[in-house]
């Protein structure tokens, strides 16, 4: 039996697919804004995981350097290779790239909290601590330098209300409004795949997670991903 650590995030874009023997530990979208303590976090969730379980599937991309160091003493731990979950909802890290680095990305988790809260760039948190008017004044600055948002619809659930939230952003501060058609490969490979596949790290007990890592597999390792079609 395998065991997953997921984001919430990820899991909101993917808990259709997730095996039904599969244990599931799904981990706050919130702990990202504190990497070092996201990081303690997963450890944790590892350290405690199943002990009958011989794989623990990580569903998380690099984010902010926190799944550096990640080890397990007992467990082959698996992980996308991706810098951030948008890759995930991608298809690839290649296809985030094309996007250029002035688009900022919309998916439900992005838009709301857990609770249903408005949250996009943790705007409930600084409204909470600051007042609405300093809160909207500090995603302006957050995303000054971005022409557009793009609202990812993978499939996993009827995006209205977001592209409601997405296109209400665009016109309080004046970016390009678009949409992409998510892909679920990746994220399918993250659930099943047993580490052959370039795009999933594999470590062996004891081997801990590093920067090398998420580099393109070496030449004289690598392996020809499985071809598949997006669901």
């Amino acid at each position: 039996m395998d065991h997953l650590i997921i984001c919430d995030s990820v899991f909101s874009e993917c808990s259709s697919m997730i095996p039904r023997d599969m244990s599931c530990t799904v981990v706050p979208f919130a702990l990202h804004s504190n990497p070092r303590n996201l990081k303690a976090v997963i450890q944790e969730h590892i350290d405690q995981a199943p002990g009958e379980c011989e794989v623990i599937r990580i569903g998380f991309g690099l984010c902010s350097n926190s799944t550096l160091g990640l080890v397990s003493d007992r467990h082959t731990l698996l992980l996308p290779r991706v810098h951030d979950c948008i890759a995930l909802f991608l298809g690839s890290q290649q296809r985030l790239a094309e996007q250029g680095l002035a688009s900022l990305y919309v998916t439900r988790r992005y838009a709301e909290a857990e609770d249903g809260t408005y949250h996009l760039l943790e705007y409930d948190r600084y409204a909470q601590r600051y007042g609405s008017e300093l809160a909207k004044k500090y995603i302006g600055m957050v995303i000054d330098g971005y022409r557009k948002a793009l609202l990812i619809d993978t499939g996993e659930y009827p995006v209205d209300r977001y592209r409601q939230i997405t296109r209400q952003l665009c016109t309080d501060y004046c970016l390009q409004y678009g949409e992409l058609a998510g892909s679920r490969v990746l994220m399918k490979k993250m659930l099943t795949d047993d580490g052959s596949d370039e795009q999933i790290i594999r470590k062996r007990p004891s081997e801990p997670v590093g920067l090398d890592d998420y580099s393109a597999r070496p030449q004289q390792n690598s392996i020809p991903a499985a071809a598949g079609q997006e669901d």
